[in-house]
């Protein structure tokens, strides 16, 4: 399909980190045969060094829940603190040679925003259109499926019954934000046309159409923004962070890279109501979790394209709500999960620059060396 971008142990952690609890068997974490070798997996923060255990070392895993932590540690640091070589990027588009603009590219992927160009690209520089852009938004709003009964309506004269777009371009046009109040209520759309009946799908779109579609899917209208348009949609996008880290005019076109930013940046900014846009997709656990694996199969063997984290303490793997579950920059990383109906509907990563392993039973913390703020907690057998 065309789309715009297819487009148990104890254990505490450090002031400000989080520790990672999983249980499990290190291979079935990463959904590899146990009797092959695991594959790298970076790990935020780089520039670990991982040193074997001895060949002669045996553990036995049965005796204890905490030596079974204990395998499940040392198999779990081997995939996970893995450096990958110098200048080698860890994404699930193999076009993309900016590690930020990867992160971006597999959080939105992750929840169905974007797919790529085809042929496992996606095109960081390519100029998005009016039509990828509102579908984008749709599946931002995780409105997507929705989108085929709007197929069939006419809205705008240049968005025929053969556009590729036409189901996304009448539902952006057909979802509405309420602006004001009593009998002054109206109500505003996400997307509005040219003039004259026309959207103009092809042509491409302007960093102050993009905000201002943006801002009102956070439900904000000209009654926030001012009657002023751009500039007074662009300094409140500006005020509550939609624009971090895109320096572009109002007339300017957007890339897919700096589309992507947008939209991330969307995530975290607050709606009208206070709310971060991410805490109404779902349910927020209290705590952060890690991805330990992505593209992995279901608990039950029933489906692939999983993400396992250490959310749960059977370490369940989710599928995708949405998007796609082989999000391959994220794998390694802390941050926020939004789960919704059981699946996992979104992943925001943090800034973490440490991590704290908790090791126990008889494991052994010199295995592990850390150049970048590891934390070792080491408790006794049981």
């Amino acid at each position: 399909r065309r789309e715009g971008l297819r487009s148990p142990a104890r254990g505490g952690a450090e002031s400000g980190i989080n520790s990672a609890r999983v249980l499990g068997r290190a291979a079935m974490l990463c959904g590899q045969d146990k009797s092959s070798p695991p594959s790298a997996i970076a790990f935020r923060p780089p520039r670990h060094v991982i040193h074997p255990q001895p060949k002669n070392r045996s553990v036995n895993t049965m005796k204890t829940p905490k030596r079974l932590f204990s395998v499940l540690v040392s198999g779990a640091l081997v995939l996970s603190l893995t450096t990958l070589p110098s200048g080698a990027v860890q994404s699930s588009f193999s076009d993309i040679t900016d590690p930020a603009t990867a992160v971006n590219a597999d959080i939105l992927r992750l929840m169905g925003v974007v797919s790529g160009t085809g042929g496992n690209l996606f095109d960081p520089g390519g100029v998005l259109s009016r039509a990828q852009f509102c579908t984008m938004a749709v599946n931002f709003l995780q409105k997507g499926e929705e989108a085929p009964r709007y197929a069939t309506r006419t809205i705008f004269t240049d968005v025929t019954s053969t556009h590729w777009a036409r189901s996304f371009v009448n539902m952006a046009a057909s979802y509405t934000v309420t602006e004001g109040e009593g009998e002054n209520t109206q109500r505003v759309p996400l997307v509005s046309g040219v003039g004259d009946g026309r959207f103009l799908p092809d042509a491409e779109i302007t960093l102050a159409e993009a905000v201002t579609i943006l801002l009102r899917a956070l439900s904000y209208t000209s009654k926030e923004a001012g009657a002023v348009w751009p500039q007074g949609y662009l300094d409140l996008a500006n005020s509550i962070g939609l624009t971090d880290g895109v320096g572009l005019s109002a007339s300017s076109s957007i890339s897919r890279a700096q589309a992507a930013q947008l939209f991330v940046n969307a995530l975290s900014c607050k709606t009208k109501d206070n709310k971060p846009y991410y805490t109404t997709l779902g349910t927020v656990p209290s705590d952060k979790a890690i991805i330990l694996a992505v593209g992995v199969e279901t608990d039950d063997g029933s489906s692939t394209g999983a993400v396992r984290t250490t959310n749960n303490k059977g370490s369940e793997a989710y599928l995708p709500a949405q998007g796609e579950g082989s999000p391959t920059a994220l794998q390694g990383r802390q941050g926020t999960l939004v789960i919704r109906d059981g699946k996992l509907a979104a992943f925001l990563p943090d800034n973490t620059t440490s991590v704290t392993i908790t090791l126990a039973g008889d494991a052994q913390p010199t295995y592990i060396q850390g150049t970048n703020n590891i934390h070792q907690r080491r408790f006794p057998a049981s």
